[in-house]
């Protein structure tokens, strides 16, 4: 993968670009991406998969320069064989952190959350699992002081600067941080590392 942000879409207006909606439908059958194979593809594990599917579909895939499995659930068999029939086939195959011990050619990780140094964090998952896809949803959270309450943010009426650690704009208030990103410090922050952004958080930061 390139050390760039592909962006989650099915528009052709955003590059590099994955095609989301690529696994399998509530019966267990294969369910293509609108998308087509673009620049890669986001395979999700909404519905569980029918032994019959995954042929299929490691089949369909066969084109894919990359495949980044989002999967959420613990691993399957199933699910674990059609992993492997993809890193088999050549395909440059990006597995979540929980799912490491499948072949794979990097590790999703993240989101990053600001309570300790980007840098730092993203240096202990390279540290543990070698190469690393950055999940690199926007932050926007706040962190409180100590187990202080969360106020309600105050927006503008407070002065906003940009927090090197963290690697994104932050508002300090009595009670804690909040902390959000632009496009520019989005960017930046994953200029280390390959990383992935849903083309709807990205257009929100505008």
């Amino acid at each position: 993968m390139k050390n760039c942000i592909y962006f989650a879409a099915n528009s052709e207006k955003f590059t590099p670009r994955l095609t989301p909606g690529w696994g399998f439908d509530a019966a267990g059958g294969l369910r293509r991406g609108a998308g087509g194979l673009a620049d890669g593809v986001l395979l999700d594990d909404r519905f569980p998969p029918a032994q019959s599917a995954v042929a299929e579909l490691a089949a369909a895939l066969r084109a894919a320069p990359l495949v980044v499995c989002d999967f959420e659930r613990a691993t399957t068999p199933v699910l674990a064989e059609l992993v492997r029939q993809l890193a088999a086939a050549g395909i440059e195959t990006v597995v979540p952190a929980a799912w490491a011990e499948l072949p794979h050619a990097a590790v999703l990780v993240g989101p990053y959350e600001p309570r300790g140094r980007f840098d730092r964090w993203l240096d202990r998952q390279r540290e543990r699992y070698g190469p690393v896809v950055l999940d690199a949803a926007p932050i926007s959270c706040f962190v409180p002081f100590c187990g202080a309450a969360e106020p309600e943010d105050p927006g503008s009426a407070l002065p906003e600067r940009f927090c090197p650690g963290a690697g994104c704009l932050c508002r300090e208030t009595p009670a804690g941080v909040f902390f959000r990103d632009t496009q520019q410090t989005l960017t930046a922050r994953c200029e280390p590392v390959p990383a992935i952004v849903f083309a709807e958080a990205w257009e929100a930061l505008a």
